[in-house]
């Protein structure tokens, strides 16, 4: 029993049909961010789970229901049960139940060592992408791994017209130091909404970043400061920042046991490197990254009651599909408006929820919200 490759020789953009099912596994909502927005363009909406507990359950209950997923894409490093473990778990069960094929499964990770892949393909999952995630090896994987009666090949098309209206801002953040655009754009397979996406996302969740790596460090539990850290590394290398994706590494490598294990550099380097974390949150914030979901200083119309239920059934079905881009667009628009405190109050938990993926407390607001609007 296992899942079978298939041998694609094209060049053009793999498109997947309508009814293939996805799901994206890692702890890190940016790079569950990032993840889904490479998959976008090839008309995937990929649902996403936040550590190997989950993906387990929501694997077995997706198979229960009939709708087994087409593919799945594994993070290595995650607290509790990791990327290899979660695999074995998922090939256990696949083994206990007689299924007649595997799932396949593509480990991604920030690991450059040699031989990681073979480590992961021992492990049970059937390729590997490295962080950051290389648009023509994405498009390779999705050719030879996803079920052939599922998708289609086609030639790309590219566009002028979301390059006039982006300009301005790639502009702006062309002049933030240490931030190399081009080299984020290539890494985001030119998509330069995408990219904004994740830069706004690490701007609003920096503080969180710095917290978890603050208590990693005062409690002393240098597993989970290590993959932090790694997260951090592929995140900036993604982004386009050497520099903190180096520091990253450098921390990681600090942390872990075995011949670089050195806490002290740890305790001595973490405060100066959030400190730089924060610097470069504050130079993205100095742009108009945010102007688009955060208007507090401008002069708002005034919200209707019908507009908001509107919204917020294109939410909901937003948050169904797991679909991040849309449920930005959707947030960006409810925040141009003026609410009562009340309102104002949920749609920020709302942010928070959909901009961690908790997608199922989000829908849970939603209701809520909505409720609180007819009585």
């Amino acid at each position: 029993m296992s899942a079978q490759k298939q041998t694609i020789t094209t060049k053009a953009m793999v498109m997947a049909d309508d009814s293939l099912r996805c799901l994206v596994v890692d702890d890190t909502p940016l790079n569950l961010t990032m993840a889904l927005g490479f998959l976008l363009p090839h008309n995937i909406k990929a649902e996403t789970a936040g550590s190997g507990e989950e993906a387990l359950r929501m694997i077995i209950e997706k198979a229960a229901s009939g709708l087994a997923y087409d593919l799945v894409f594994m993070d290595h490093l995650m607290p509790k049960m990791d990327g290899i473990e979660t695999t074995r778990g998922i090939r256990e069960w696949e083994k206990s139940t007689g299924r007649d094929a595997e799932t396949p499964i593509i480990a991604l990770s920030a690991n450059t060592a040699a031989g990681i892949g073979d480590v992961f393909l021992r492990a049970g999952m059937n390729d590997f992408l490295l962080k950051p995630i290389a648009s023509e090896e994405l498009n390779r994987v999705l050719g030879e791994w996803l079920p052939a009666g599922k998708i289609r090949f086609e030639e790309v098309r590219i566009t002028d017209s979301d390059e006039r209206r982006t300009a301005g801002l790639l502009e702006e953040l062309s002049q933030v130091k240490g931030l190399d655009v081009n080299a984020g754009l290539l890494n985001f397979g030119q998509r330069r909404d995408g990219y904004f996406l994740a830069l706004r996302q690490f701007s609003q969740n920096c503080d969180s970043y710095i917290e978890d790596l603050c208590n990693a460090v005062k409690e002393k539990t240098w597993e989970d400061y290590s993959i932090k850290a790694h997260a951090l590394k592929g995140v900036f290398a993604a982004f386009g920042v050497e520099r903190l994706s180096q520091w990253a590494a450098n921390l990681e490598m600090a942390s872990k046991n075995g011949g670089s294990f050195s806490p002290d550099i740890c305790q001595e380097e973490t405060t100066p490197f959030c400190a730089a974390l924060t610097k470069f949150r504050d130079m993205l914030r100095a742009t108009s990254l945010l102007d688009s979901i955060d208007n507090k200083n401008c002069e708002k119309p005034k919200g209707e009651v019908i507009f908001l239920k509107e919204q917020l059934d294109d939410l909901q079905k937003a948050c169904m599909e797991c679909s991040s881009e849309d449920i930005e667009k959707i947030m960006a628009v409810l925040f141009n408006y003026e609410w009562d405190s009340e309102i104002d109050i949920k749609l920020e938990k709302l942010r928070v929820l959909t901009s961690s993926y908790s997608f199922e407390e989000a829908l849970n607001m939603i209701e809520l919200i909505g409720r609180s609007q007819v009585q």
